[in-house]
């Protein structure tokens, strides 16, 4: 992507391999919005023990494998707000993101017809 190589980059072979199976594990115990957590606290987790992930992780690529992730299909019903990530359970909770990713979808193409002559 234009202007956001470094974030947008493919999943290294370190990500894939090491990140990526560490990251899906730890999203699947955050069932409810209750147990959500934020890109910050998953980066502070990675650097501790076990893990000593220092300089190796930061928000854009952890951001980067958790749109993997969701692509993938790797975590079902895994969703964000602004208390962070979590696996949402209610059906009508589901409707109601995709419909927000709907309406943000829609907001980018009006900036993006904007441009157009």
């Amino acid at each position: 992507m234009i202007g956001f190589e470094d974030q947008t980059k493919p999943l290294t072979d370190w990500e894939r391999d090491h990140l990526l199976p560490v990251m899906i594990t730890g999203l699947k115990t955050k069932i409810g919005e209750e147990k959500a957590i934020t890109s910050n606290e998953i980066i502070n987790a990675l650097r501790r023990e076990p893990y000593n992930y220092k300089g190796k992780v930061n928000g854009a690529r952890i951001r980067k494998v958790i749109n993997h992730i969701r692509i993938k299909g790797l975590v079902q019903n895994l969703v964000a707000n602004s208390k962070g990530y979590y696996i949402e359970t209610d059906r009508q909770a589901i409707e109601n993101y995709k419909q927000s990713l709907r309406d943000r979808i829609a907001s980018i193409q009006a900036v993006l017809n904007s441009f157009e002559p």
